[in-house]
């Protein structure tokens, strides 16, 4: 009738009283429906409401019946419990308005993830929380970041005591990286470089019996962290060490070839993003010259 008489239709408000008439037994069939549990329930006749009805009746029919389902059922989830969700967020997209589709995740899918969050203990909890997070991040409306925020302190708190050779704790940062907004990441990564500076000073510089397990626990960071970082760490942490321990050497009357060796070892050790670092730059450039001096050849090339 729509189709064909589209003039009459309208006319005789035909929309509202066709929603009147269906109303009724919608909401009487709908009974206890639990769309988490039953999630294709009602949701064929939903799809044939829209192709039969105004864009205006439709509406109507999903404010009054399919709506309020929807919200209470993602109100009361379990966002640890991820597909049952998921497929029935997925599945009704479609169907609503890009305007209730945006009310529906602000005021029921969000708030519901920001408190299983709140919720959230790393130390107790065995699955990783980007598993149930990560799915949600297309629908997220997440603008204050507040999201951010709470997993951040969350791991933050894990790290107070945290020992770098501990390689869990860089598996559980990792899948943050590429979600987590600039503020909050780098936040994290203050904690995070805090406890590396003081693993490092534990590390002592040894010619010939060099252990070189701590700084490769700092090293391991170079990606997540960022050259940058990891570069300010070793500058402030190791070098001056380094250093120190080379003056030493070169007091005791060496074999020159051996500190050729162990200055050539170190600077291959570091991976070349971080010798290209004009400050770690710097510091073997004050080796080699104090290597020349040691050996009498300031004006020369020591590794010549």
């Amino acid at each position: 009738l729509r189709k064909k008489h589209p003039k009459c239709y309208t006319e005789a408000d035909t929309d509202a009283l066709a929603v009147a008439c269906i109303s009724s037994s919608i909401k009487r069939g709908m009974g206890r429906w639990q769309p988490l549990d039953s999630k294709f329930d009602w949701f064929d006749l939903a799809k044939a409401c829209k192709a039969a009805f105004s864009a205006g009746a439709f509406v109507a029919l999903l404010e009054m019946h399919f709506l309020p389902r929807l919200k209470s059922a993602l109100s009361s989830w379990d966002p640890r419990n991820t597909e049952p969700g998921l497929v029935l967020v997925e599945m009704w997209r479609p169907l609503l308005p890009e305007s209730h589709f945006q009310a529906l995740t602000r005021d029921s899918l969000t708030p519901r993830i920001r408190a299983a969050a709140e919720e959230w203990n790393p130390r107790k909890e065995r699955v990783p929380v980007h598993l149930w997070v990560h799915p949600w991040l297309p629908f997220l409306q997440d603008e204050d970041h507040q999201l951010w925020t709470t997993i951040r302190t969350k791991i933050a708190a894990c790290l107070r005591h945290w020992k770098p050779s501990d390689s869990t704790v860089r598996k559980m940062v990792e899948p943050w990286k590429p979600v987590m907004d600039a503020y909050n990441w780098g936040k994290l990564m203050e904690v995070v470089t805090e406890r590396l500076k003081i693993h490092l000073e534990s590390v002592t510089v040894t010619p010939g019996s060099q252990s070189l397990t701590e700084l490769g626990h700092v090293l391991s960071w170079l990606e997540l962290a960022g050259p940058a970082t990891i570069a300010d760490v070793v500058v402030m942490d190791f070098f001056p060490t380094w250093l120190s321990s080379l003056r030493r050497w070169l007091k005791a009357s060496p074999d020159y070839g051996e500190i050729v060796q162990w200055y050539k070892g170190w600077r291959s050790f570091f991976p070349p993003v971080l010798v290209a670092d004009p400050r770690v730059e710097k510091f073997f450039i004050s080796a080699l010259m104090m290597m020349a001096r040691g050996c009498g050849v300031l004006h020369e090339d020591p590794l010549r």
